[in-house]
C-alpha cells in the first residue's frame, strides 16, 4: 500500500471516528463528495489546504493523518500510549487500567 492509499485510509478512519458521512464532511470542507471519495480511496492526494480543512472539521491535528497504525513499532505504540495516558483524568485512567489488565 502506497502513501497515498494510507493517507486516504487514515482520512476515512478519522471521518468515521467523527461519525461523519462523506457527504457531510465534503460539504463542510467545500469539496465535492466524489472528490473526497477519491481522496479516501487513495486515487488523489489532497492539497495541503484541503487537508488542513479536513483536519479542522474532524477536530484533529494535521499530524494525525500521517500516523499509520500498521507501520508503528512496539516502541512507537508505547510512546503513543504514554502520551495518551499523560492527559487522562482519573476516571479515564481507571477505565484504561481495566481494559489493559482486566480483573
Amino acid at each position: 500500500m502506497d502513501t497515498r492509499q494510507k493517507l486516504g485510509r487514515r482520512i476515512k478512519e478519522l471521518r468515521n471516528k467523527a461519525d461523519l458521512t462523506q457527504e457531510k464532511l465534503a460539504e463542510r470542507v467545500q469539496i465535492a463528495p466524489r472528490h473526497l471519495s477519491r481522496l479516501e480511496r487513495g486515487i488523489h492526494y489532497p492539497s495541503l489546504d484541503t487537508l488542513e480543512l479536513i483536519a479542522k472539521h474532524l477536530h484533529v491535528p494535521l499530524k494525525e493523518f500521517f500516523i499509520f497504525p500498521e507501520d508503528e513499532t512496539a516502541d512507537m505504540l508505547r510512546d503513543r500510549l504514554v502520551q495518551s495516558i499523560s492527559i487522562m483524568d482519573e476516571a479515564e485512567l481507571r477505565r484504561a487500567v481495566t481494559v489493559i489488565r482486566p480483573g
